[in-house]
């Protein structure tokens, strides 16, 4: 196997073995708990955040961990009870579900579950295309009521009963570094599946060389265990095509014993070229024709910075949105320089923002410590 993959195996390793038959099919481990009392859920870890609903107390909910920057409060699954809406546009009906189940796939890039039926509506979670969502019955002109499962909400932790043997703490460590082996995995295949898709694309015979088996694998474990359904939709719809090439490899190992070294001889000077014989031009064929269909990898770029998204002011500086650290301080001034992102439908969220920034002053903010002005170009809900 080739260098970068054996790193990422190790990593896979971590993981677990197998694959979710849906890749966007929640796969983030949680414990069952019970609310202690009627009590608010909030898209948010805040009790200025919206309320998702009031669930009384005996209420079953899952417990994802406790909230990131806010140790008070927990995320948990996004309950029923809470209203999620799509618009029509952005969804495909499935056909042949089971139990006259209807279910949808998202088509449209870009697309959000709100909280009402309405464009202006609090979000409620981001979707991947090709997320599936379940219908819930009930529709407002051109917007669906659905149920995401991938969707998170908050609680205050004391709100819950949670069962005697959960440290909070302790699952918070757990999951942090699940997810650190998981991004760091996917990282590498990004980065080993793009060089594979340069060099197939540059000269598509050279595919047969490379090992498209050892990276299906790892696009496998990433499809079933990666934290967030977006990139877990991405890595599937990659390794469809990765399959391709591999079928193709594998023909290839059959006919010439081994898939490293050149495809065919290269001719001496002065000898005519030698011709491959028809199952190595067959191989060829089918390696071009699914090399020239390999999506680029979707660029890996980190947040400008990370948080709970508020509104404060600074009039000055013609900002009224900010990112907010753990311990209530001022990470970053927000301004939208993307005409798309309305930071307003994104307050009390956990949330990374990406784009340019520029240092401040205190003398310009009024702050204890310098922080940049991000120009936001994408927000991102981090579940967390």
């Amino acid at each position: 196997m080739l260098r970068p993959l054996l790193a990422a195996t190790v990593l896979a390793c971590a993981l677990g073995a197998g694959a979710a038959a849906d890749p966007s099919a929640p796969v983030v481990p949680v414990v069952a708990a019970e609310m202690a009392k009627n009590g608010n859920v909030r898209f948010g870890p805040d009790t200025k955040a919206k309320p998702v609903a009031t669930l009384k107390a005996g209420s079953a909910v899952e417990v994802i961990g406790p909230a990131a920057g806010a140790p008070d409060w927990v995320v948990i699954r996004f309950p029923r009870q809470g209203k999620a809406w799509v618009h029509v546009k952005n969804l495909q009906a499935l056909q042949g579900t089971a139990e006259g189940t209807a279910l949808w796939r998202v088509v449209g890039r870009g697309a959000n579950v709100r909280d009402d039926a309405t464009m202006g509506a609090a979000l409620v979670a981001q979707l991947a295309v090709g997320e599936i969502l379940e219908d819930q019955g009930q529709r407002v002109g051109d917007w669906i009521a659905v149920y995401p499962a991938n969707a998170v909400a908050y609680t205050h932790k004391d709100n819950l009963r949670l069962p005697a043997t959960v440290n909070l703490p302790k699952l918070a460590e757990e999951q942090r570094l699940q997810r650190d082996v998981a991004d760091r995995l996917w990282a590498v295949v990004q980065s080993t599946y793009e060089d594979f898709r340069k060099a197939a694309q540059a000269r598509p015979e050279t595919a047969l060389s490379k090992d498209w088996a050892g990276l299906k694998a790892q696009l496998e474990q990433v499809t079933a265990k990666h934290p967030d359904v977006q990139v877990r939709v991405a890595a599937d719809a990659i390794k469809v095509r990765v399959t391709e090439l591999v079928t193709a490899a594998e023909q290839y190992v059959k006919i010439k014993g081994t898939p490293v070294g050149p495809i065919q001889p290269v001719p001496q000077p002065g000898e005519a070229p030698v011709a491959p014989t028809p199952a190595v031009a067959q191989a060829q064929q089918q390696a071009t024709t699914a090399a020239a269909q390999l999506p680029a990898a979707a660029p890996v770029s980190a947040f400008a910075a990370e948080g709970l998204i508020v509104q404060q002011e600074f009039s000055k500086l013609q900002v009224t949105y900010v990112v907010m650290s753990q311990d209530g301080q001022v990470k970053a001034l927000l301004k939208s320089r993307a005409p798309e992102v309305q930071l307003s439908e994104y307050i009390y969220r956990y949330a990374g923002v990406k784009g340019g920034s520029e240092p401040l002053t205190t003398e310009q903010t009024g702050l204890s410590a310098t922080v940049p002005l991000i120009a936001v170009d994408e927000v991102v809900l981090l579940n967390r």
